[in-house]
């Protein structure tokens, strides 16, 4: 569906409080939107409450260098680090707003505070 939507300029995906059963299985949608979605005029960005492998973010975040709002929470990183990935929203070229809260991986709560 998003495919079709080429103008599209801000994308919310909000699984807070919908995930029963595996978390394995909400990973792989974010995977399908990181492989096959692009988004050339994509600006907003907000993702809340789903798991994602750090490979499927960053494929995300490389699909969409014209980001400018970039509000990531209650994530959980299947797999890599989040130091990876912020490092590359560090590169967005265009990013003018960041917000980071709650964010997990396989050891437990990133804290922002101890990232060079």
């Amino acid at each position: 569906m998003l495919r079709l939507m080429p103008k599209l300029d801000a994308f919310d995906l909000h699984m807070l409080n919908t995930l029963q059963g595996s978390s394995s299985k909400y990973g792989k949608i974010f995977e399908h939107v990181a492989n096959d979605v692009k988004l050339p005029c994509l600006t907003q960005v907000f993702l809340r409450g789903l798991p994602a492998s750090g490979k499927s973010l960053l494929k995300f975040l490389n699909n969409h260098p014209t980001i400018s709002d970039l509000s990531i929470e209650e994530m959980t990183l299947t797999d890599g680090s989040w130091k990876q990935v912020i490092e590359h929203v560090f590169q967005l070229p265009n990013l003018s707003k960041l917000y980071l809260s709650n964010l997990c991986d396989e050891q437990g709560v990133f804290n922002c505070k101890h990232f060079p």
